[in-house]
């Protein structure tokens, strides 16, 4: 369920770059939208550990979250 919203949400992060929003709302979008992958990786993580087995999805959020940690960066102009 978090990496069904975390990816609806990265639709809205990238359509606020394609409209060319200001910076600081996509780096806000982005900051929101990287929790959410985190919070659903950490589930699968935990999943993970009980279970014994790794989950292509838990990859899949924690590679989303430092794509969006990227974007947050990007339109923050911070490092």
């Amino acid at each position: 369920m978090q990496l069904a919203l975390a990816d609806a949400q990265s639709i809205t992060v990238l359509r606020a770059i394609q409209k060319g929003n200001a910076p600081s709302l996509v780096a806000s979008l982005a900051h929101d939208t990287a929790n959410m992958y985190q919070a659903a990786a950490q589930a699968f993580k935990q999943v993970a550990s009980t279970s014994g087995m790794s989950s292509k999805a838990g990859k899949y959020a924690e590679w989303k979250l430092l794509v969006f940690q990227g974007y947050m960066f990007a339109f923050t102009g911070e490092p």
